[in-house]
């Protein structure tokens, strides 16, 4: 087992269907991590509550310790709505996005919606309705990333005004390292995230993985 700094996951999206976020479970299993930031978004509060399945609640387990920061989909999750940790500004980056980031208003909206939602799930098994989900009918109505204008250039803004060398955020799903901006991309999607060595270096997690492959086919 290998031990990192830190690592920085975001936008796990635990409540949506066939959520491949489990595929983190033996990265978590095999290496160790001095710190895990999950950036925002670990669970989607716009779709009805489902019940967890023995690897979704495993994963749970695993990040248990995390440090959680809020984004737009959990709001009411954490108070956490940033970090500066060193030199590096934390964030989910719905603080640019002013179509998803309502605040309290969106949070209490959701939670309203997701009892509704809720209560026609359980009648799903009588009347066969469909299981109804805010996040995929915005996904299917609404290209999000048309009503995030200059993301990356916003963030940085926030990075200068807190005064920091670098910026880690999630929100809008593309992974990128380029310092120095960093993005830990969409866990919903399969392993994205972002490690932290104690030198400093701020890697792909996916190279983990790679390094990890090869050294096993080379012992077998």
């Amino acid at each position: 087992m290998k031990n990192y700094k830190s690592l920085y996951i975001s936008d796990l999206h635990l409540n949506l269907l066939e959520n491949k976020s489990m595929e983190l479970i033996p990265i978590l299993e095999n290496n160790s991590f001095n710190t895990i930031y999950i950036l925002g978004d670990f669970y989607d509060d716009f779709v009805p509550h489902k019940d967890f399945s023995p690897e979704e609640k495993h994963l749970v387990e695993l990040l248990k310790d995390a440090i959680y920061i809020r984004g737009n989909h959990d709001y009411n999750r954490s108070k956490i709505d940033y970090l500066i940790i060193e030199d590096k500004l934390l964030l989910h980056g719905s603080q640019v996005d002013s179509i998803n980031y309502i605040s309290g208003i969106q949070s209490k909206l959701i939670r309203a919606s997701c009892y509704v939602l809720n209560f026609l799930r359980l009648l799903n098994p009588i009347l066969r309705w469909k299981n109804y989900s805010l996040s995929e009918l915005i996904q299917e109505n609404i290209n999000g990333r048309d009503y995030i204008i200059n993301y990356k250039k916003e963030i940085i803004k926030l990075m200068n005004k807190y005064k920091c060398k670098k910026v880690i955020s999630g929100h809008d799903h593309i992974f990128i390292l380029d310092n120095p901006y960093y993005n830990a991309g969409y866990c919903y999607d399969g392993v994205q995230g972002i490690v932290e060595t104690f030198n400093g270096d701020l890697i792909d997690l996916r190279s983990i993985l790679l390094v990890q492959y090869l050294i096993g086919l080379k012992i077998t």
